[in-house]
Parts: structure tokens; C-alpha cells; sequence
């Protein structure tokens, strides 16, 4: 690596450094700003918001690394080109090439180490994070939330579950509710005060059998019933209205698997699985696009560049969220959904590459 490789690297990390600095600091306070009513009124401690908001940090990161590479490539390659400096490295015969071939390989690695950090630290700060929001800012105690409390469930194409209350620790569920459906047709309902998971399968506990037979209801009652028929594991029950962002990548394939394998549908779990892939390496298509559209002379010089810069982010993000809604409701497939932008992103910086004057 030569002079000229390791001044323009410096100048491209320091200002990536400032601008993810600047960037989560706006984060964190539009989010505080939005939660403070909410901190005040329920009395919450402000080492308990500092928890919060450190334990954010990693998705925060996550999210707005994106931002600040575009900064970076738009700000350094503008300060080249207002001092000279690019025109100078031209003239000595030295192309374009020469920086994009650098900030291309740390766009690589910086998308690789993104990715890494969003299947390690991202899904285990996140569950902690939003545990101690559901937990200590909006007081629901543990026995009874969202998470193991009212659980909606779909065990079959016919079957639908309903648990009142689920405690992980025994593997217990209580009041539990099992219907049968048919054409829109109830024939069957089994309710059961309580149901435990051992030895890889179900039982039920003081049963109340009802079959519907047109006009007819027959009633039985029992003690106790196999429930080998019903495929959810008390694991599921855990996840089942657990975020993306609180798994990783295999968690939430699992979590889709058993979701399909019980005739839910899941295609927003699906589209977001696939947005976990191409996500980091937005960071690697900012720089291809960013770089060559930076390296033409225009008059305005950081206005314009910081200008440019949220402009782009606004299409580029705008892109996103549009496939997105497209594939949630079924209109996009979810691979091409989640690598669309990237690859139109990808094509543009490299036409505005090979068109450039090297």
C-alpha cells in the first residue's frame, strides 16, 4: 500500500467514523424524544434508559452503517476533487481504479463484518433490549407476556390453537383451546385446563371433548388425552411472536420451517429472512454507486455532496421499502425483493464507472 492508498483510506474512515457518530447520536435522540412521555410517566431510572439505548447501539449500528459509507465515499472523493488532489493523482497517470479497487475491498469487508454482526450481537442485544422494555418500561410482568400469554397458533391446515397462559420453565400451558375447521365449518372443539410437554410430546389434562354434528353436540369429558398430534414444541411457543431482529438468520429459518410445516403462512417471516442476507451488503453496492458518481466536478462542492447524499439515501431506501410492501403482500417473489435494489444499485455505480473519464 502506497502513500496515496493510505491518505485516501484515513480521510474514507475518518469520515465514515464521524458520520456513524453523528448519525446514531440523531438516532438515539429521535427515539428518546418519541419514548420520553412514555419514560417519565412510568418512572423509569435513567440507568435504565442508558441500558436501553447501549443495548440499541449494536442495531443502531446495523442499521445506519449503510449512511455513513455513502457519506464517506460522496465526502472523501468531493474532497479530492475540490482540492485538486484527484486531478493532480489523473494527471501522474494514476485512474480511478486505484481508489475504487481500495474502498471496494473495505466495502467488502466492512459488509462481511455487518453481516456477522447482525446473526451475533444484533439478535441477543435486541431480545434483551425488548425484554426490558416489555418488562420494566411497560410494566407487564413476566408470567403473563405477550410472549407466553395469549398465544394464537395454527397446528394443522384444520387445526387452530388457542393457550391461554404458557409457563416455559415446567413447560406448561394452561387453558387451552383446540379447534377443528372445515369449509368454514366448526365439527370439532377440545378444551383442556392444562397441558404438559414431556417426553418429546403433549398431554392434555381434564378434557372437554365437543363434536359438532350439524344440530347435534356430543359431549364427552376425560382426564387425560394423548396430544402426539399436535406438532408445536414448547420452544415454538417462545418464539412464536418473537421480532426478526430478535433471531439470526438459522433461528428464524427454524422458526419459519415449523410455521410452515403447521400450515401457517409466512410470507413476511420469509421476505424478512431474505432481507437478513442482503441487507450488510448494501454497504458494498453504496461504494460501488457513491465513488464514480462523487469523482465528477460539480460546483457546491460539500453542500452539494452531503445534498447528493441524502438524496440517494432517499431513493435507495424508498426502493427498499416499496419491493418490501410488494413482496409482503405476495406481488414480488421474496429473493427477488430482497436483492432488487442492490442489483439495480450495483449495475447504475458500474455504468457510472466504466462511463467516467479513468
Amino acid at each position: 500500500m502506497k502513500i496515496l492508498d493510505r491518505y485516501f483510506l484515513k480521510l474514507f474512515l475518518t469520515i465514515l467514523l464521524f458520520s456513524i457518530a453523528a448519525a446514531a447520536v440523531i438516532f438515539i435522540v429521535v427515539d428518546l424524544v418519541e419514548n420520553l412521555d412514555k419514560f417519565i410517566d412510568r418512572r423509569v431510572s435513567i440507568s435504565l434508559v442508558i441500558d436501553y439505548y447501549l443495548l440499541y447501539l449494536p442495531y443502531i449500528l446495523y442499521l445506519i452503517l449503510p449512511v455513513g459509507m455513502l457519506l464517506a465515499s460522496l465526502f472523501a472523493m468531493g474532497h479530492f476533487i475540490k482540492t485538486n488532489e484527484f486531478l493532480a493523482m489523473k494527471a501522474s497517470g494514476i485512474s480511478l481504479y486505484r481508489i475504487f479497487n481500495w474502498v471496494f475491498l473495505l466495502g467488502t469487508i466492512i459488509s462481511i463484518g455487518d453481516l456477522a454482526l447482525g446473526e451475533t450481537v444484533v439478535p441477543f442485544a435486541n431480545k434483551i433490549r425488548l425484554d426490558l422494555y416489555r418488562y420494566q418500561v411497560n410494566k407487564v410482568p413476566k408470567p403473563t407476556s405477550s410472549r407466553q400469554g395469549r398465544i394464537y397458533l395454527q397446528n394443522s391446515p384444520t387445526e387452530f390453537v388457542y393457550i391461554d397462559y404458557f409457563d416455559p420453565q415446567p413447560n406448561l400451558a394452561f387453558r387451552v383451546t383446540i379447534q377443528t375447521v372445515v369449509r368454514y365449518q366448526l365439527i370439532r372443539r377440545i378444551d383442556a385446563e392444562r397441558m404438559e410437554y414431556r417426553n418429546d410430546k403433549w398431554t392434555l389434562y381434564q378434557i372437554r371433548h365437543r363434536e359438532f354434528q350439524g344440530d347435534t353436540i356430543v359431549e364427552t369429558s376425560q382426564e387425560t388425552m394423548d396430544g402426539s398430534f399436535l406438532t408445536f414444541t414448547p420452544h415454538d411457543l417462545l418464539t412464536v411472536q418473537t421480532a426478526p431482529e430478535e433471531m439470526n438468520y438459522f433461528e428464524l429459518k427454524e422458526f419459519i420451517d415449523n410455521l410452515l410445516h403447521s400450515g401457517n403462512k409466512a410470507i413476511r417471516w420469509i421476505v424478512d429472512l431474505n432481507f437478513k442476507l442482503s441487507w450488510p451488503f448494501i454497504n458494498l453496492v453504496i461504494v460501488t454507486f457513491a465513488i464514480p458518481l462523487a469523482a465528477v466536478r460539480r460546483p457546491g462542492g460539500v453542500m452539494v455532496a452531503f445534498g447528493m447524499g441524502v438524496l440517494v439515501c432517499f431513493i435507495f431506501w424508498g426502493s427498499i421499502q416499496i419491493v418490501k410492501v410488494m413482496a409482503y403482500n405476495g406481488h414480488l417473489p421474496s429473493v427477488l425483493a430482497a436483492w432488487a435494489s442492490n442489483g439495480f444499485f450495483t449495475i447504475a455505480g458500474l455504468f457510472l464507472l466504466f462511463r467516467i473519464r479513468k
